[in-house]
C-alpha cells in the first residue's frame, strides 16, 4: 500500500490524503504506514520468525531500508529484540 495508491483510489492528489489524514492520525501517511509495518515485523520477530521472513513479509523492499527505520524507531537492532517466552 503506497500513498499514490490511496490517492488513486480516491482519484485525488497526494497532497490532499495527507493534509485530510494528517488531523485525524497526526502523521502522515507514509509515517503511519511505516510504523504499521515496523510493528508487524517487530511482532513477527518476536514469535520467533526469522528477521529476513519478517522484514519480507512487512512489506519492506530491501533489508537496508528496513534496518535503518527499525533503529529509528525502536533504538534496538532487529536481532536485540526479545522472544517471547524468554526472560
Amino acid at each position: 500500500l503506497t500513498l499514490q495508491d490511496i490517492a488513486d483510489k480516491f482519484d485525488i492528489s497526494t497532497s490532499t490524503v495527507n493534509r485530510v489524514f494528517q488531523p485525524y492520525f497526526h502523521s502522515t501517511i507514509y509515517q503511519f504506514i511505516l510504523d504499521l509495518r515496523l510493528g508487524y515485523a517487530y511482532t513477527l520477530i518476536e514469535s520467533g520468525l526469522s528477521i529476513t521472513e519478517s522484514w519480507q513479509k512487512a512489506g519492506f523492499n530491501d533489508y537496508s531500508n528496513f534496518y535503518r527505520a527499525f533503529i529509528k524507531h525502536y533504538h534496538i537492532r532487529p536481532h536485540e529484540v526479545p522472544k517471547k517466552g524468554e526472560s
